[in-house]
């Protein structure tokens, strides 16, 4: 007997922002600090034109077998805190707000306590006295924990108006991207329903912990 013939039907196109050259540049970059290290075993590459916002590169390579692999999407993925490189909302939102100038001084305190908790800052070992600017330059914990918990931490009122204005920066935006496995940021406040607010949390927020954020979340914030 005949078998039926089902006529071809074009299918969709895909079209990415990907760039071949890049991605390749990226690739390569990321195995070679792969192999300079036995403590990575995974990392990921994101490289965002500033213009548009298109992603033209996006690697995710892991170890595996004495090889590479690429089987899970870390960029758009893995959820955790980002630490230093969030550092840059507290000094946007201390200058926005007028409560500090980069120029301005303060003492430079190695251990600062909030609470039963004391911060240790090792970098501010060598400092009498640091300057806004040069407590980013170095990426000091404490310049920012002091800043943000001295002008924001007066009350929950106060804390809430910090945690607004870190989301007012769309650091925990909902991506629009065709791709599964997009990992939700967190930015925990004082009106969070989700957990507790402790108070110690301004102060984890304004060195970059607390809030959880995926790697391509953070590129969009510095890209932005």
């Amino acid at each position: 007997s005949e078998r039926a013939i089902t006529p071809p039907v074009n299918g969709t196109d895909i079209r990415t922002t990907l760039n071949v050259d890049i991605q390749n540049i990226a690739e390569r970059a990321l195995r070679n600090r792969l192999s300079q290290s036995e403590e990575l075993n995974a990392g990921t590459v994101i490289v965002m034109e500033v213009a548009t916002g298109e992603i033209k590169a996006m690697v995710n390579l892991e170890k595996y077998n004495g090889g590479y692999v690429e089987r899970y999407n870390y960029a758009i993925g893995q959820r955790g805190e980002p630490g230093s490189v969030l550092k840059l909302t507290s000094l946007a939102i201390l200058l926005e707000k007028g409560k500090v100038k980069l120029e301005d001084e303060m003492k430079a305190e190695v251990y600062y306590k909030i609470g039963k908790k004391v911060y240790e800052d090792k970098y501010l070992r060598s400092y009498d006295k640091i300057t806004i600017q040069r407590g980013f330059e170095i990426s000091s914990n404490n310049v920012f924990i002091i800043q943000v918990w001295k002008n924001f931490g007066r009350d929950l009122s106060t804390q809430q108006e910090y945690t607004d204005l870190l989301k007012a920066m769309n650091l925990h935006y909902d991506h629009d991207i065709e791709i599964n496995g997009l990992g939700k940021a967190t930015i925990p406040a004082p009106s969070d329903m989700v957990r507790k607010w402790h108070h110690t949390d301004l102060a984890s927020l304004a060195f970059g912990y607390a809030a959880e954020v995926t790697p391509l979340h953070t590129v969009t914030l510095y890209n932005a």
